[in-house]
């Protein structure tokens, strides 16, 4: 029992290995991951670089915010200077055909103790992006360049005083003992 077992458990984890390693060569994630780079160093060319001419970024099921390879490039290097302390984390991909659903943590200013959550969901056509629906905190980016809130119908308290935006797990069921 303990053999077919184990053999159960080296299949299942040969399975998930090559799964990974297929996913991890896929064009379209390895473009969201350079989007993420282009974040941490603050390159707005290199972040707009993996979208196409007409893309469209928008709130999720909202108006559109940016459209277009050039608004998007001017709009990331207005960003990068308004937050020059911004960095991303990548939590969790997602491939499913043309689309990616990318998970990320991000922290605006330098005194953020908490990241933001935000889900990206992008949309593929001839190896670039030709949409982008963002989902993240309301007032997320009402806060000023010193970490401070700026003038403005949103405010947002010091990051400090914002409670974890990471909800509790759940207890996982205990295994029944036979």
């Amino acid at each position: 029992m303990r053999l077919h077992m184990a053999w159960i458990v080296v299949c299942v984890a040969t399975a998930f290995a090559v799964a990974s390693a297929a996913a991890e060569a896929s064009p379209n994630l390895d473009s969201v991951r350079r989007i993420i780079d282009a974040v941490n160093s603050k390159d707005a060319d290199k972040y707009a670089s993996v979208f196409a001419e007409d893309a469209v970024v928008q709130m999720y099921a909202g108006a559109v915010r940016v459209r277009g390879r050039a608004q998007l490039r001017e709009n990331r290097a207005q960003h990068f200077r308004r937050f020059p302390n911004t960095r991303s984390e990548i939590q969790h991909l997602v491939e499913i055909g043309t689309t990616v659903v990318m998970h990320d943590r991000v922290w605006l200013h330098a005194t953020d103790q908490q990241p933001a959550d935000i889900v990206e969901i992008f949309t593929f056509k001839d190896d670039l992006i030709i949409k982008v629906e963002v989902i993240q905190p309301e007032g997320l980016l009402s806060r000023g360049s010193s970490g401070n809130q700026s003038v403005g119908s949103e405010t947002t308290p010091p990051a400090s005083s914002l409670p974890s935006r990471t909800p509790p797990r759940p207890a996982l069921p205990q295994a029944s003992q036979h």
